[in-house]
């Protein structure tokens, strides 16, 4: 089975900070090569030329793909629509696609189940609709999502059941503008669009994808991101840092975290101080 592996950034020195540990890890895991192929990174138009010098892509580990797409502009987290894009989606020549946000850590790789039309599977991390603060949604919501909320860090879909649900997942969007922070509103719009098209919306198992919520099972992929203490060290203060001695010093305080989180507190400072290693090498242009 072919999978097209995808992501997205918005220029931040940050993402494309953490694009670049993830990008090589992906490369130094031989079965993903042979799985997925080169990573996608989705990017608005006119941020593709910063983004390509910021996270240094190789055409054989991964392609800056600009796209023109309309985007919410009060939103940072809309950026996510570009996976709608007609062009990119009708470029997908695979069975399947897999989306990851760019702050995964790539221990090896995935077992995915089988990917069938109309079958979506999200993020491991299950959290409940009273979690992200839903002020009177509508009617359904609540109930054609089993009370929970949908975390899309992770999406694994084929590309014509991504294209069935744009349309939908826009104007979900729209409708949920008013009962739904910015913060949540376009994961939860994307698993209501789903359901409400007749699509079976799973939960992919923690051995495939883990979190801070999970931090202890043994993983492939493992998301960083999310409102913890940990994520929040992650990434804005390991994430922040753009020398080496500044990585030192902030990676002195892991030892503070739990020890469950420190593994991959850890793996993260690690990968960072590969990353910085290499571009103080990278000779001048």
């Amino acid at each position: 089975m072919q999978i097209r592996l995808v992501t997205i950034c918005s220029g931040l020195r940050t993402q494309c900070r953490a694009l670049r540990c993830l990008i090589d890890q992906l490369a130094a895991i031989d079965q993903v090569t042979e799985l997925f192929g080169p990573i996608d990174i989705l990017c608005p138009m006119e941020q593709a030329a910063s983004i390509s010098t910021l996270v240094g892509a190789q055409p054989a580990r991964a392609r800056i793909v600009p796209v023109s797409c309309q985007l919410p502009s009060d939103d940072p987290y809309g950026l996510k629509f570009l996976l709608t894009s007609p062009a990119w989606l009708s470029s997908c020549e695979t069975d399947a696609m897999l989306y990851l946000d760019y702050d995964h850590l790539a221990y090896s790789a995935p077992s995915l189940p089988p990917c069938n039309d109309d079958v979506v599977w999200i993020s491991s991390q299950r959290e409940t609709l009273a979690h992200s603060k839903v002020i009177g949604p509508p009617g359904d919501l609540a109930k054609m999502l089993d009370g929970r909320h949908p975390n899309t860090s992770l999406l694994y879909l084929s590309p014509a059941t991504m294209t069935r649900c744009a349309e939908e997942w826009r104007q979900c969007y729209e409708v949920l503008r008013p009962s739904i922070p910015a913060r949540w509103r376009e994961e939860i719009a994307f698993g209501w669009a789903a359901r409400r098209l007749g699509c079976t919306v799973q939960e992919v198992g923690p051995s495939v994808q883990s979190s801070w919520l999970t931090a202890s099972t043994p993983c492939s992929l493992f998301h960083y991101g999310g409102d913890s203490e940990a994520a929040q060290f992650a990434k804005g203060t390991l994430l922040a840092c753009s020398s080496a001695k500044s990585l030192s010093e902030a990676s002195s305080r892991i030892a503070d975290h739990d020890r469950v989180n420190r593994r991959h507190l850890l793996e993260i400072s690690e990968a960072l101080r590969r990353s910085i290693s290499r571009e103080t090498q990278r000779p001048a242009l």
